[in-house]
Order: structure tokens, then sequence, then C-alpha cells
């Protein structure tokens, strides 16, 4: 299958309209594609600002891969990429703005663990980015791995899990690293490249999209990562959406998981 037809079919799957050659029980009604019909435009929440994912150009113009995954979505259901409204939500409050009706789908990077299902009853539907958990540390600290940052401080979000996994990392391997929250991940960036850290972490993606926005890339990758992660686009699970087509496409990879509902980095 090529990417166009397979962005296509993860789209249908998406607002519960079922791949070609479906049975019509698997499509069930789905009140959230009802409103967006009714609408006549998408809502679609995103990150806030991460380059090559969802960030604004100079005109104000959404772009980046998760952008073009809710246009795929658009085109699909409303036959029109441009019919989206994109809301930039943090990880701290993305689900509640989900289960709230604010947004249609999240599209972020929102990872695909058992728990999501359990206790947030929402539906993580596609695969759309496999990531671990990154780090990037200040050049003059002359780290080779994660395992040298002992003392550092480092830039993230917060919301996520990210300082959690480092708190297992530091307890397992007798070290401790020192974390400075941020709400949004441009803050995150711009607080490391001044100095305010020693480093920034988070999944690999965003890192190496902090890492773009840095003037004189005073920063450098550690190879290491702490989790592999599954980033999927996120629908809420109301009554009538239960057991909907996108059950068909779920990836056989679920790790379960006791990390705490968050919607950044986590488990």
């Amino acid at each position: 299958m090529d990417l166009r037809r397979m962005a296509v079919a993860a789209a249908l799957a998406v607002c519960g309209l079922g791949a070609p050659g479906m049975s019509a029980e698997a499509q069930v009604k789905s009140v959230t594609l009802d409103a967006v019909k009714k609408r006549g435009e998408m809502i679609c929440g995103v990150d806030t600002g991460i380059p090559g994912f969802a960030f604004q150009d100079s005109a104000g113009k959404w772009k980046g891969f998760d952008v073009a995954y809710c246009r795929a979505i658009a085109a699909a259901v409303l036959g029109d990429a441009e019919r989206v409204k994109y809301v930039g939500v943090t990880a701290k409050v993305c689900f509640t703005v989900l289960q709230s009706g604010e947004v249609d789908v999240l599209v972020r990077d929102s990872t695909l663990t058992f728990s999501r299902d359990t206790q947030l009853n929402l539906s993580l539907v596609t695969v759309n980015f496999y990531a671990g958990q990154a780090f990037m540390a200040k050049k003059s600290l002359k780290v080779a791995s994660t395992k040298e940052l002992n003392g550092a401080t480092i830039c993230m979000l917060t919301g996520a899990t990210l300082e959690l996994n480092i708190v297992d990392y530091g307890a397992a391997n007798g070290i401790k690293i020192n974390s400075l929250l941020f709400d949004k991940p441009e803050k995150a960036f711009a607080a490391a490249e001044a100095g305010r850290c020693d480093g920034y972490s988070d999944d690999s993606g965003s890192v190496a999209a902090a890492r773009s926005t840095m003037s004189d890339h005073a920063q450098r990758f550690d190879p290491n990562t702490l989790k592999t992660k599954l980033h999927a686009a996120v629908l809420s699970n109301v009554p009538d959406q239960v057991g909907h087509s996108s059950q068909a496409v779920r990836p056989f990879t679920r790790p379960l998981d006791n990390a705490p509902v968050s919607c950044g980095s986590p488990e």
C-alpha cells in the first residue's frame, strides 16, 4: 500500500468510516463524525509549536507532519483538506480538551498505551510515529551518554511522564537528573538555548525539532533513549462509538503500562 492510500485508510479509521471492504456492521454511527459533517469543518488538536510536526509559519499558517495528518482526515471526511480548524493544546490538558468535545480528534505526540483506553475511555487508532525519549545536552558538559548527566537540570514539558521516566532511570543507574518544567515546547526550547538548564528531553522527534530552532546549535544529541513510544491519533470513545472501525486497524503492538494518564511523551 503506498503512503497516500495508507494516509487515507488511517483517516477513514480515525473518523469511524471504515476501510474499503469492511462490513456495514463494523461501520457504526459516530456522534463525532455527524458533528463534523454538520459543521462542515473538522477541529483538530495539535501541539502548540514543534517544528516539523505542528507549528505556525510567519503568516500564521499551520504546517507539519501532524497538520498533514489532520488535512488527510478532512479530505477523506469532508472532501476538502482545507476545512480544518487547528487548536494548539498542551500536554497537560490535551485529553481533557478532547473529552470535552472542544476538538474532534487529537493528532500530536500522544502515546499509545493501555491505560488511556481503560482510564480515559479513549481510542488511540493508528500508529503514525515511532520514537523514544531522547536527550540533548550542552557541548560544554562533554557528556557521552545519559548516565553522565548526574546533577544536571534538564528542560522538559509538564503534564507528560518524561519526568517520571527520568526518575526511574536515575534510580536504576544511581544518578539524579533534575527537571525544569514548562507548559509549551517552544518555551522549553528557548529556556534550553538561553542556558537556564543543561539540556532538553522529549521524544526523539521533538528533540530534533528543538535543536533545529537553536541559532548556534550549542546542543548535542545523546544517542541513548529511555523508552520506545508509539504515537497515535486519538478519538474520544462516546457510547455509540464503542467498537467502531478503528478497532480493525489498531496496531498489534499495545504496550501495557501503569503510567499516569498524561498527553505527551509517556510510558
